[in-house]
Protein backbone atom coordinates (compact mmCIF):
# COMPACT_ATOMS: atom_id res chain seq x y z
CA UNK A 1 0.00 0.00 0.00
CA UNK A 2 1.42 3.52 -0.71
CA UNK A 3 2.26 5.79 2.12
CA UNK A 4 0.19 8.20 2.34
CA UNK A 5 0.95 11.87 2.89
CA UNK A 6 1.30 11.95 6.75
CA UNK A 7 3.37 9.16 6.64
CA UNK A 8 6.17 10.78 3.81
CA UNK A 9 6.40 14.17 5.62
CA UNK A 10 6.76 12.16 9.39
CA UNK A 11 9.40 10.37 7.58
CA UNK A 12 11.22 12.93 5.75
CA UNK A 13 12.97 14.11 8.96
CA UNK A 14 15.04 17.29 9.21
CA UNK A 15 16.98 16.15 6.41
CA UNK A 16 13.72 16.26 4.22
CA UNK A 17 12.90 20.18 5.57
CA UNK A 18 16.42 21.63 5.20
CA UNK A 19 16.32 20.41 1.04
CA UNK A 20 12.83 21.55 0.85
CA UNK A 21 14.09 25.20 2.10
CA UNK A 22 12.05 25.71 4.88
CA UNK A 23 14.36 26.38 7.04
CA UNK A 24 17.05 27.11 5.45
CA UNK A 25 17.75 30.70 5.24
CA UNK A 26 17.36 30.92 9.35
CA UNK A 27 20.40 28.21 9.66
CA UNK A 28 22.34 30.02 7.70
CA UNK A 29 21.42 33.56 9.24
CA UNK A 30 22.44 31.60 12.90
CA UNK A 31 25.39 30.19 11.51
CA UNK A 32 26.79 33.61 10.54
CA UNK A 33 25.61 35.09 13.67
CA UNK A 34 27.43 31.86 15.53
CA UNK A 35 30.88 32.58 13.22
CA UNK A 36 30.82 36.02 14.29
CA UNK A 37 30.53 35.64 17.87
CA UNK A 38 33.47 33.56 17.80
CA UNK A 39 35.41 35.71 15.86
CA UNK A 40 34.89 38.20 18.30
CA UNK A 41 35.10 36.24 21.63
CA UNK A 42 38.35 34.91 20.22
CA UNK A 43 39.27 38.70 19.72
CA UNK A 44 37.76 40.18 23.11
CA UNK A 45 40.65 39.87 25.43
CA UNK A 46 43.20 40.74 22.38
CA UNK A 47 44.40 44.14 22.40
CA UNK A 48 46.79 46.10 19.53
CA UNK A 49 48.91 49.33 19.66
CA UNK A 50 47.24 51.92 17.35
CA UNK A 51 49.39 54.94 16.35
CA UNK A 52 48.72 58.17 15.53
CA UNK A 53 50.16 61.56 14.33
CA UNK A 54 51.41 63.70 16.97
CA UNK A 55 53.33 60.77 18.79
CA UNK A 56 50.50 59.70 20.65
CA UNK A 57 49.61 55.50 20.46
CA UNK A 58 47.07 53.77 22.49
CA UNK A 59 45.94 50.43 22.75
CA UNK A 60 42.51 49.29 21.20
CA UNK A 61 40.46 45.75 20.46
CA UNK A 62 42.37 43.88 18.26
CA UNK A 63 39.17 43.38 16.41
CA UNK A 64 37.90 47.09 16.30
CA UNK A 65 38.00 48.60 12.37
CA UNK A 66 39.28 52.47 11.55
CA UNK A 67 36.42 54.26 9.66
CA UNK A 68 36.27 57.34 7.44
CA UNK A 69 36.70 60.74 9.77
CA UNK A 70 37.51 63.96 9.09
CA UNK A 71 40.52 65.59 9.09
CA UNK A 72 42.50 65.62 12.16
CA UNK A 73 40.10 62.90 13.24
CA UNK A 74 40.56 59.05 13.55
CA UNK A 75 37.63 56.95 14.73
CA UNK A 76 38.06 53.21 15.73
CA UNK A 77 34.67 50.70 16.16
CA UNK A 78 33.10 47.71 16.66
CA UNK A 79 30.97 46.55 14.05
CA UNK A 80 30.18 43.25 14.94
CA UNK A 81 28.08 44.47 18.37
CA UNK A 82 24.52 44.48 16.87
CA UNK A 83 23.17 47.50 19.02
CA UNK A 84 22.38 50.72 16.97
CA UNK A 85 24.82 52.58 18.43
CA UNK A 86 28.52 51.07 17.60
CA UNK A 87 30.87 51.68 20.72
CA UNK A 88 34.05 53.97 19.51
CA UNK A 89 37.19 55.49 20.22
CA UNK A 90 37.90 58.80 18.80
CA UNK A 91 41.46 60.66 18.64
CA UNK A 92 41.11 64.28 17.46
CA UNK A 93 43.72 67.39 16.98
CA UNK A 94 42.26 70.94 17.32
CA UNK A 95 44.17 74.13 17.42
CA UNK A 96 43.06 76.21 20.61
CA UNK A 97 41.43 79.46 20.49
CA UNK A 98 43.92 82.61 20.65
CA UNK A 99 44.25 83.85 24.29
CA UNK A 100 43.68 80.36 25.69
CA UNK A 101 45.25 79.56 29.36
CA UNK A 102 46.25 76.37 30.44
CA UNK A 103 44.50 76.82 33.53
CA UNK A 104 41.58 77.12 31.79
CA UNK A 105 41.12 73.42 30.22
CA UNK A 106 39.23 71.59 32.48
CA UNK A 107 36.31 74.08 31.91
CA UNK A 108 37.04 74.88 28.33
CA UNK A 109 36.41 71.03 27.12
CA UNK A 110 33.58 70.64 29.79
CA UNK A 111 31.97 73.67 27.70
CA UNK A 112 32.58 72.13 24.65
CA UNK A 113 31.10 68.61 25.50
CA UNK A 114 27.73 70.84 27.27
CA UNK A 115 27.14 73.00 23.90
CA UNK A 116 27.77 69.89 21.36
CA UNK A 117 26.18 67.34 23.12
CA UNK A 118 22.04 66.59 24.34
CA UNK A 119 21.32 65.97 28.20
CA UNK A 120 24.71 65.90 28.85
CA UNK A 121 25.67 65.42 32.44
CA UNK A 122 28.77 65.11 34.64
CA UNK A 123 30.13 61.79 36.31
CA UNK A 124 33.92 62.96 36.94
CA UNK A 125 36.54 65.18 36.31
CA UNK A 126 40.25 65.04 36.99
CA UNK A 127 42.96 66.95 36.39
CA UNK A 128 46.54 64.72 35.25
CA UNK A 129 49.60 64.85 33.16
CA UNK A 130 50.50 62.97 30.06
CA UNK A 131 54.10 63.22 28.88
CA UNK A 132 54.98 66.11 31.29
CA UNK A 133 52.13 67.52 29.58
CA UNK A 134 49.12 69.20 31.22
CA UNK A 135 45.94 67.12 30.44
CA UNK A 136 42.31 66.41 31.77
CA UNK A 137 40.08 63.56 32.18
CA UNK A 138 36.30 63.76 31.71
CA UNK A 139 33.65 61.05 32.35
CA UNK A 140 30.18 62.12 31.96
CA UNK A 141 26.98 61.00 29.81
CA UNK A 142 24.23 62.29 27.61
CA UNK A 143 21.80 61.21 24.68
CA UNK A 144 21.86 60.25 21.04
CA UNK A 145 19.58 59.92 18.31
CA UNK A 146 21.34 57.17 16.34
CA UNK A 147 19.17 57.40 13.70
CA UNK A 148 19.34 61.09 12.69
CA UNK A 149 21.18 62.06 9.71
CA UNK A 150 21.83 65.54 8.09
CA UNK A 151 20.56 65.21 4.98
CA UNK A 152 16.84 64.08 6.34
CA UNK A 153 15.74 65.68 9.46
CA UNK A 154 12.60 63.53 9.53
CA UNK A 155 14.92 60.32 9.98
CA UNK A 156 14.67 59.41 13.62
CA UNK A 157 15.40 56.30 15.90
CA UNK A 158 14.93 55.25 19.79
CA UNK A 159 17.32 57.83 21.48
CA UNK A 160 20.24 55.81 23.70
CA UNK A 161 22.06 56.72 26.90
CA UNK A 162 25.61 56.98 26.34
CA UNK A 163 28.38 56.87 28.50
CA UNK A 164 31.47 58.51 27.42
CA UNK A 165 35.17 59.37 28.82
CA UNK A 166 37.72 62.43 27.32
CA UNK A 167 41.55 62.53 27.53
CA UNK A 168 42.41 65.66 26.74
CA UNK A 169 45.70 66.66 26.66
CA UNK A 170 47.29 70.02 25.81
CA UNK A 171 50.45 70.07 23.05
CA UNK A 172 51.65 73.03 22.64
CA UNK A 173 48.82 75.53 21.02
CA UNK A 174 47.54 72.70 20.37
CA UNK A 175 44.17 70.07 22.06
CA UNK A 176 44.74 66.38 21.55
CA UNK A 177 41.35 64.54 22.93
CA UNK A 178 41.18 60.59 22.70
CA UNK A 179 37.19 60.02 23.44
CA UNK A 180 35.91 56.51 24.40
CA UNK A 181 31.78 56.33 23.82
CA UNK A 182 29.92 53.14 24.80
CA UNK A 183 25.90 52.97 25.27
CA UNK A 184 24.92 52.26 28.99
CA UNK A 185 24.26 48.98 27.83
CA UNK A 186 27.86 48.52 26.66
CA UNK A 187 28.91 50.08 29.47
CA UNK A 188 27.05 47.49 32.15
CA UNK A 189 28.57 44.78 30.13
CA UNK A 190 32.37 46.08 29.85
CA UNK A 191 32.60 48.60 32.42
CA UNK A 192 36.80 49.00 31.95
CA UNK A 193 37.00 49.93 28.47
CA UNK A 194 37.32 53.31 29.02
CA UNK A 195 39.94 53.05 31.70
CA UNK A 196 41.87 50.61 29.72
CA UNK A 197 42.19 52.71 26.49
CA UNK A 198 43.05 55.95 28.19
CA UNK A 199 45.02 54.24 30.65
CA UNK A 200 47.13 52.69 27.50
CA UNK A 201 47.65 56.01 25.55
CA UNK A 202 50.74 57.04 25.62
CA UNK A 203 52.66 60.81 24.05
CA UNK A 204 56.37 61.03 23.05
CA UNK A 205 57.76 63.14 25.90
CA UNK A 206 58.70 67.21 24.64
CA UNK A 207 61.86 67.20 23.21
Amino acid sequence: MPATTEHRQRDEGIGGVLRRGDLLVPALGLLILCGGWLVRSGQIDRTTERRFDGGLSLRAPASWISLPAARGRLVLTDVVVPDTFKPRISVADERLPAGFQPAELRGYVELNLQRRLELFHLVAAKQTKLAGRRAVRLDYAYAVNPGARADDPAATDVPVAVRASTLAVLVGERLLRVQVKQSVAQHRAEPGLADAVLGSVRLEARR
